[in-house]
C-alpha cells in the first residue's frame, strides 16, 4: 500500500486529476467500479499536500458527468432496440 500511495504521489498533479477523472469516467460503463473510492482517493492524496480538494472533486464529478451525458446520448440516438 505504501508503494502505491509513494507512486501515486509522485505523479504530476495534471496527470493525477485526468486519472481521476477518467476512473470517475468508467463508472457509467462498467458500473462495479465506485467512483466514490476515488473521490475519497482524491481528497485523500490533497489532505497529504497533493493537490487540492476542489480540484480533485471537480475532475471527478466532470469525468463523471460528462461519461453519463455521453451514455445517455448513445441510448437517445440508438435507442433500446439497440441495446437488445
Amino acid at each position: 500500500m505504501d508503494s502505491l500511495l509513494a507512486w501515486l504521489t509522485s505523479l504530476p498533479i495534471g496527470t493525477l486529476y485526468v486519472a481521476l477523472a477518467a476512473v470517475a469516467a468508467i463508472e457509467n460503463v462498467f458500473p462495479p467500479i465506485p467512483a466514490d473510492t476515488v473521490v475519497a482517493l482524491g481528497s485523500f492524496l490533497a489532505a497529504r499536500g497533493k493537490g487540492s480538494v476542489i480540484a480533485a472533486f471537480t475532475a471527478t464529478w466532470l469525468g463523471n458527468v460528462t461519461s453519463a451525458m455521453i451514455m445517455y446520448g448513445i441510448g437517445r440516438r440508438y435507442g433500446a432496440a439497440r441495446l437488445e
